[in-house]
């Protein structure tokens, strides 16, 4: 695309900010001067990094930067006070700075399709405000324990990522809806799960549960609830890595055991149906 116009940068008083499917590689020298933004959209670019100084701009709610090639988010963007929606899907993030619980207005964090191995466990808590909290499609091996305190929460989307169970005080989420944990490695659900007072759809499909909670009856009655495709093939990332296969011998070529001499002292071959005997002299 065309530069964008040093004009736009005079604009103090401009709230929204939509600088999406632009090819942008970088944002402008200057755009975090624009003080009074709330809304900033850069989804859709090629942006590797955000401006070191985007805490700045400390009006802003809303963020979306999902669909770029982001490895990491900027410490000061967690200074951000009235942040309440963050959407940075779809991009190379391994993890998040250790502050970003200081962002407790948050309702809408989506880190969706990322690299992302787990979520700070002393940092989690803060997160009061919660109500959408979208993971789903990371290498998470496990929630953490004090996620059960987000009792904001509705919507909890985890699906395909590495989790083998969640946390058994689950049920102390009392404001969630739904939860996605499909494509996953789980081997069993919490017995307690079936307590969540607000549950209305529970999608657990395509792990590896073969044992289900006895009052799982008690989940279908309230919830609608899938269990379907549990013959997962996805691999255990902690799981020692398989044997290399023995290769074959190329056709033409004798094995390693038919290349041996006879031993001297093994029986002579059996003479096959119609050969005649040496005669004994």
């Amino acid at each position: 695309m065309r530069p964008l116009p040093t004009t736009m940068l005079k604009l103090k008083l401009v709230h929204d900010l939509d600088l999406s499917q632009n090819s942008l590689t970088s944002l402008p020298p200057g755009l975090t001067k624009l003080r009074a933004i709330r809304r900033l959209n850069v989804s859709e670019n090629q942006l590797s990094e955000l401006p070191e100084d985007i805490g700045d701009l400390q009006n802003l709610q809303h963020l979306n930067a999902s669909h770029n090639s982001l490895l990491r988010l900027p410490e000061s963007l967690f200074t951000c006070k009235d942040l309440e929606e963050l959407l940075v899907s779809n991009n190379q993030l391994q993890g998040l700075p250790d502050n970003f619980g200081r962002c407790n207005k948050i309702v809408t964090l989506d880190i969706t399709s990322n690299n992302i191995t787990s979520l700070p466990n002393d940092q989690i808590d803060t997160l009061a405000s919660v109500r959408n909290l979208l993971i789903a499609d990371n290498v998470m091996m496990k929630l953490p324990e004090d996620i059960i305190v987000l009792y904001r929460i509705e919507n909890l989307d985890a699906k395909g990522n590495d989790l083998v169970e969640l946390p058994k005080d689950i049920w102390k989420m009392s404001g969630l809806h739904k939860i996605d944990i499909s494509d996953n490695l789980m081997t069993g659900l919490p017995e307690t799960i079936f307590k969540l007072p607000a549950i209305e759809e529970v999608d657990a499909s395509d792990n590896k549960i073969y044992s289900w909670p006895k009052k799982l009856d008690k989940l279908q009655k309230k919830a609608s609830v899938n269990t379907t495709g549990q013959q997962s093939v996805k691999r255990d990332p902690r799981a020692p890595p398989d044997p290399e296969p023995t290769p074959e011998p190329k056709k033409g070529k004798k094995s390693a055991g038919s290349s041996r001499k006879q031993s001297p002292k093994s029986s002579p071959a059996t003479p096959r149906s119609g050969a005649k005997a040496p005669a004994k002299k």
